[in-house]
């Protein structure tokens, strides 16, 4: 054998040109390559061909066999079952962008606003894409992108685009504060690759927060009377055990950071901004596991934000939700009446 050529798996009489991939065979000896009379043994890390990435597949059909000419007839391996093969490299990680236009927001993935560019290589073939927490642990099987997807553009072996909404439907399982609690593990015929634990790797992600359609549904529950006023006091037992909770309904909750609780002129109560984590909040806070409820206890709203629990006869109180990339949504206002 004095060389073996990649062609592509239709061909049955090839035409060698200077671009075709090739493994030249030294007779003194080639190193990788291992010549026997029934074999040929091709360690690919040193048996180089020349132009191998002409050979690359492109698609899951774009087969290859192998040409090899000696001093004797050219033979062709055959073009189906095991001899013919596709061709691609071990898929490589190098960083991700979004299309980010505020500062200081480029490691935070929002679902409903970005696209995320992912640079690499060895990006042609994808057969799924898995988002894993920052341990590279599988979050959720169903929620692969596993193409054809309208939400993943394969641009080239070496960047791919992912539009943020193609988490949408399992989003509240992604959703999180936490930096860097969110990698990218790319799976394709040749191996998988995470991406790295590090900002251009790992990521939060949010959504900007909804609320319920009305305001009867947003604050269904607890002291709301189901019309347009929130009693903290219920009408039996005494204090604390009469406190009663305010709760908010609606999505997407668990991308939130900060919580305020204002007037309608955006004048603060209590602390002003309110830290949280939705996965630890502070006592007296819960949020849904589904991302579609906050829950803050009677005990709570008195000893934290007092004075907004009495808007002195006027609709003016609201809440306000930031998410962790800085997406702001305020609750349609209430009155608030402790006396009611």
């Amino acid at each position: 054998i004095q060389s073996i050529y990649i062609v592509d798996a239709n061909v049955t009489n090839p035409v060698i040109t200077a671009d075709t991939p090739v493994l030249e065979i030294n007779d003194y000896g080639t190193p990788g390559v291992e010549v026997t009379d029934n074999s040929i043994k091709v360690n690919t890390q040193l048996g180089v061909f020349n132009n191998i990435v002409n050979a690359s597949a492109n698609s899951k059909t774009d087969y290859r066999r192998f040409y090899l000419v000696s001093d004797r007839d050219p033979v062709l391996t055959s073009s189906i079952g095991t001899q013919r093969v596709l061709i691609g490299t071990s898929p490589k990680f190098t960083r991700y962008d979004l299309n980010n236009t505020i500062a200081g927001n480029s490691a935070n993935f929002r679902r409903d606003e970005h696209l995320m560019t992912v640079t690499g290589s060895g990006l042609e073939l994808i057969d799924r894409i898995d988002m894993v927490d920052g341990e590279g642990l599988l979050i959720e099987e169903k929620a692969a992108l596993i193409p054809p997807l309208s939400e993943l553009n394969i641009v080239s072996g070496s960047t791919i685009e992912i539009t943020g909404t193609a988490f949408n439907l399992f989003g509240n399982q992604f959703d999180t504060i936490d930096t860097g609690s969110r990698r990218l593990r790319i799976q394709t015929p040749w191996g998988a690759v995470i991406s790295d634990n590090n900002a251009t790797g790992s990521f939060t992600v949010s959504h900007t927060p909804v609320f319920q359609n009305t305001l009867s549904t947003t604050f269904a529950g607890g002291g709301f009377d189901g019309n347009s006023t929130f009693d903290i006091n219920s009408t039996s037992g005494s204090y604390p055990n009469n406190l009663q909770p305010l709760i908010i309904n609606g999505n997407n909750f668990k991308g939130v950071s900060v919580i305020t609780f204002e007037d309608t002129g955006s004048t603060p109560f209590g602390p002003g901004e309110i830290n949280v984590n939705p996965k630890e909040p502070p006592a007296g806070i819960t949020f849904g596991n589904d991302g579609k409820s906050i829950v803050f206890s009677g005990q709570f709203l008195w000893n934290t934000v007092r004075p907004w629990l009495d808007s002195g006869g006027l609709i003016n109180r609201r809440i306000e939700l930031e998410t962790i990339a800085g997406q702001e949504v305020h609750t349609l206002p209430i009155e608030t009446d402790p006396d009611n």
